[in-house]
């Protein structure tokens, strides 16, 4: 649409956000959120932080947040969780949509269920990270491990059990535990991928 185009073009060209939201009222500007939606999550998201610092907690702002939030980076979306606890509200925030959401990128998923562990302790994070450490790429399970192990090393346990689906994770994981002096857990991990080249 013809938003979408503005926008964009707004964006290249360097431009203050919150100068384009000062100019647009706030009810034309949900209309523009609305649009642009799904075509470009980035553009979506400086838009609605411009309307934010514009004009404030306003509730149709919120319900944009909690709306879209699932296309936001881990890093705005754990920004717009933030916001939204801060009115206490007691929909399921951002963040977790983001680290629950089967189409986004498993290291996004990941890094948003740390965010929100670290954020909230919600068991859900936890849940959220066994289930889709197993998804990492094989070169990402050992720096993912480390992001894990400086942010939420709580999780550390529940990262290892995710990811350890087949006697190459498994050794991964192994040669990255015995780099932080784990040798015994290293040496669970590799029987357990043991047992699962066994019973394949």
């Amino acid at each position: 649409g013809l938003w979408e185009y503005a926008l964009q073009l707004w964006n290249d060209q360097g431009r203050d956000w919150n100068e384009l939201a000062r100019a647009v009222p706030l009810e034309y500007a949900m209309a523009v959120a609305n649009e642009i939606n799904h075509s470009d999550a980035g553009n979506l998201e400086s838009w609605l932080n411009a309307m934010w610092q514009v004009y404030g907690e306003d509730s149709r702002l919120l319900a944009l947040a909690l709306s879209y939030g699932k296309l936001f980076t881990p890093e705005r979306a754990l920004e717009w969780s933030a916001r939204l606890m801060a009115v206490g509200t007691e929909q399921r925030l951002p963040i977790m949509e983001v680290a629950t959401n089967v189409n986004r990128e498993p290291t996004d998923r990941l890094r948003a269920a740390m965010y929100a562990f670290a954020a909230t302790e919600d068991p859900a994070a936890q849940e959220a990270i066994e289930q889709v450490a197993g998804l990492i790429p094989l070169t990402l399970i050992g720096p993912i491990f480390d992001e894990v192990c400086q942010l939420v090393p709580e999780l550390a346990e529940a990262y290892v059990l995710g990811c350890a689906t087949d006697s190459h994770r498994c050794e991964i994981l192994a040669e990255e535990l015995e780099k932080r002096d784990n040798a015994d857990v290293a040496a669970e991990i590799r029987a357990h991928g043991e047992s699962l080249r066994v019973s394949v």
